[in-house]
């Protein structure tokens, strides 16, 4: 099983409101390398993360497609 370990940041997010990759997301979408599962850690942007998790998840689903 292929995991993809990673932590929220204030690039991630931003880029997220302009509907841009950041590292994360372009991890994600842009991977040879398939993964099973992503966890994304976070200490803080408790109002955001929902949105975050919404927007990554299109943002693969239209990537694999």
């Amino acid at each position: 099983m292929n995991t993809f370990f990673t932590w929220l940041g204030q690039a991630d997010l931003t880029n997220m409101q302009q509907d841009k990759n950041a590292s994360i997301s372009s991890i994600a979408t842009k991977s040879e390398q398939h993964f099973d599962k992503i966890v994304i850690l976070a200490n803080t942007w408790d109002e955001q993360w929902h949105l975050y998790e919404n927007w990554g998840t299109h943002q693969i689903r239209v990537t694999n497609k």
